[in-house]
Order: structure tokens, then C-alpha cells, then sequence
């Protein structure tokens, strides 16, 4: 699954409410090392679930065993392996009361939860989203490249650019006086320069290509130094400004073909990670800096959550441990953060939101905006561990009152 195939299921599942019966939310790890680790997968389930029965108000028991039958039926397949074979994580949402049913499966594994909620629970979906971003590896020598496209430390796509090494002249095949040699051995040096020169032009154009297709990858270069100069003067700026990494290349082998592809993934995977860390530090920075600036951010949950009543969220930035609670309003579905008895807004009834950032991550996405899982940082932490990018303009401004309910 790609990445932006991920923010289109979490933008529909933002979308999703159940008025009547709990949406389940189920994440497993499912990577089989042997078949004890099936068993205990399929004992975990049962055993949520069993919980997840007995604790239900009266009414709700019939409605969530519906779900959690079709639930337990698939977890089924999946330690059987008629479902997800070769997939290392599972992400299920169903409600048979709205007909919810989403099974996403991916290559990297999930801790095991079972949820129960009004709505999907997607804050873990959302943290592994910036996993998902492809990266670009060229493995890069005179003769060209071998590309190699990556997600979540999986090879996805795999392509070779690259010509046979043209032979250059030596001084032992000339016959010819030495003005003739000295000629003969120029234009063939030009010949070979001219077609190394295609070659990489090729090559470049390949990555450049697969660039395009996925313009947030990152980009990591393997290769003796003068040929990564000499391909990267091929590439375009907005191609040069994704590199994170250069590295020599592996070693040849005699056959001519490169060996030590763990090795390329291994150190690309250090230079991704060490770089999604800087842009994360980066991006805390900023938003920090923006907010005591009094520009368009705002930190702290009570700020963030005001700003996200009034539809300006653009980017929200929460620590992966954010925990804290709030109420949102039965009548006009707006959120808060303090200890009110009726809605700052409409006074309506509140209820009780247990997992505010659960909630804001909803809200984010429903409005199209983006949701960065961060680790915890000092400069963060010092606001409670959340901070929101907003908008340019908003209708109302910031005390307003919004000119359309908010979404529920």
C-alpha cells in the first residue's frame, strides 16, 4: 500500500460515525515466525473480544457480536492463510450496523489493539503513515544505474539503466604511424565518453520518472564519487534537493552484477530515518517559532482545539504518548478541552471524548488537513504535546463562531 493510498482510507474512515452500535477497531501483528505465534494471534482476538462483550452497556451486546463474529471469522482466515498471506500487519474497521467493513493489510507489523469506539480509532494507522513514504535508491555506476524503489524497507519496484562498457582503443591494436594512433584513439575516446554520457542521461531520466510518480520520496546515491557528480548534474533540482545520502556502492562481483542489495537497504533505511527525525525536529521548530511569533500556528490543547472547531487545521502535530481528555458537544458537535457543563457554543449536552487525540486526528482528516505523529521533544512537551499549522483565512477568524456545524 502506498502512501497516498493510506491518506485516502484515513480520510474515509474519518468520515465515519455510528450513532447505534461500537465501530471495532482491530490492529494485529502478523508476521508468522512459526505456528505458535498464529495461535496466539487467534487467543489474543478471542479474548478481546470476549472482554470487549462483557463490558458493553445492555442493548449494545447483540449489534457488536454481529461485528465481532465477522471479525473472529476473518482473523480466522488470516491465521489459516486464505486472507493476507505475505502481509506482516492488520488494520480492520467494521460496524455491522452501517455496514463498515475495511480490512487493510500492510508490509510492516502493528501492535495488537482491539478498540471499541463511536468511530475508527486511527491514530496508529496515522503514525505509520510517514513510514509509508517511498524512498529511491540508485545504485550508480559508469555505465548507468540500478534503481530500486521503497516502502517500509520492501523493495516494491526494481529497474536496471545501463549499456555494456564500450571498449576504448588501446595502443596495441595500432598499426597505423603515430599521428594516425593518436587520432584514431581521440575519436574513440570521444565515442566512449559520448555513449557513457547516454547512458547516464538514461539512467537519470529513469529516476527522474519514477520521481515524479511519488514526488515526496526521499532519495539515497550509491557510488564512486565521480560517477554520482557526474549523474547528478543529470537530475533536476527538485530531484537534488530529496537526496538525504551519498554512500560509496557495494562491491562488483565477478559475474558484473552488484552484490550486497541488504546492505544498500540497510544503510538507506539509517539515512531515512535519521532524516524523517530532522524533519520532524524541523517541523516542531517551526511551528513553535510561527506560534510565538503570533503567526498561523497555535500550541497547546486548548488553542488547538479552538482552531480546530473553526475549520483552520492544516497540519496538526501530536506526540505518539499525547493523552488527555475532553467533551464534544451532543447538539453541534464541537470539541473542548476544559471542565464545562453545557457547550461553549450552543450550550448543548456534552459527552465525554476519553482519547482527545484520537478525536483531533479525526477532525484533521475529515477536513483534508495532514497528521504528523511525532516522538516526544522538549519543545513540544512543554505544550502538552500538541501544536496545529492553520490555514490562511478563515471566515470567522479565531473568535468566531464557525458558519457550519462541525463535523461528527
Amino acid at each position: 500500500m502506498t502512501s497516498q493510498e493510506l491518506r485516502t482510507h484515513l480520510a474515509e474512515l474519518s468520515r465515519v460515525r455510528s450513532e447505534k452500535d461500537p465501530v471495532v477497531s482491530l490492529y494485529l501483528d502478523i508476521r508468522w515466525s512459526d505456528e505458535q505465534q498464529r495461535e496466539r494471534v487467534r487467543v489474543y482476538t478471542q479474548e478481546r473480544m470476549r472482554a470487549a462483550l462483557a463490558g458493553r452497556p445492555r442493548g449494545e451486546e447483540e449489534g457488536l457480536a454481529r461485528t465481532l463474529d465477522l471479525v473472529r471469522d476473518h482473523v480466522g482466515e488470516v491465521c489459516d492463510r486464505t486472507a493476507g498471506e505475505g502481509q506482516r500487519g492488520l488494520a480492520l474497521f467494521a460496524c455491522s450496523a452501517i455496514g463498515l467493513w475495511k480490512p487493510l493489510y500492510f508490509q510492516a507489523p502493528l501492535a495488537n489493539q482491539l478498540l471499541l469506539d463511536r468511530v475508527p480509532r486511527l491514530l496508529p494507522l496515522s503514525q505509520l503513515a510517514a513510514e509509508l513514504e517511498p524512498a529511491l535508491l540508485a545504485v550508480v555506476s559508469v555505465r548507468g544505474a540500478h534503481l530500486y524503489q521503497v516502502a517500509m524497507g520492501e523493495v516494491t519496484n526494481e529497474v536496471t539503466v545501463a549499456g555494456p562498457m564500450p571498449r576504448r582503443v588501446g595502443d596495441d591494436t595500432f598499426s597505423a604511424g603515430a599521428q594516425e594512433q593518436f587520432e584514431r584513439a581521440e575519436k574513440n575516446a570521444r565515442h566512449v565518453d559520448q555513449l557513457l554520457a547516454r547512458f547516464r542521461r538514461l539512467a537519470a531520466d529513469e529516476l527522474v520518472h519514477l520521481f515524479e510518480a511519488a514526488p515526496r520520496s526521499r532519495v539515497v546515491l550509491f557510488g564512486p564519487r565521480q560517477a554520482l557528480s557526474s549523474f547528478e548534474r543529470e537530475l533536476p533540482e527538485r530531484v537534488k534537493e530529496r537526496i538525504v545520502a551519498r554512500y560509496p556502492a557495494p562491491a562488483e562481483g565477478n559475474d558484473g552484477r552488484r552484490e550486497g542489495r541488504d546492505e544498500v537497504l540497510a544503510r538507506a533505511q539509517e539515512a531515512l530515518a535519521a532524516q524523517r527525525a530532522r524533519d520532524e525536529l524541523a517541523r516542531i521548530d517551526g511551528t513553535v517559532g510561527q506560534a510565538l511569533r503570533g503567526s498561523l500556528s497555535v500550541l497547546g490543547l486548548e488553542d488547538v482545539v479552538l482552531a480546530l472547531n473553526e475549520r483552520r487545521v492544516s497540519r496538526l502535530l501530536l506526540e505518539s504518548d499525547f493523552d488527555a481528555d475532553g467533551w464534544r458537544c451532543r447538539q453541534c458537535g464541537a470539541l473542548g478541552s476544559d471542565h464545562a457543563r453545557s457547550c461553549s457554543y450552543c450550550e448543548g449536552p456534552l459527552e465525554l471524548v476519553p482519547s482527545m487525540g484520537e478525536e483531533l486526528v479525526r477532525r484533521v482528516l475529515a477536513e483534508d488537513g495532514e497528521v504528523q505523529v511525532v516522538s516526544r521533544s522538549n519543545k513540544l512537551h512543554s505544550y502538552q504535546g500538541v501544536a496545529a499549522q492553520l490555514r490562511q483565512g478563515a471566515g470567522t477568524g479565531l473568535s468566531g463562531t464557525p458558519s457550519q456545524p462541525w463535523a461528527t
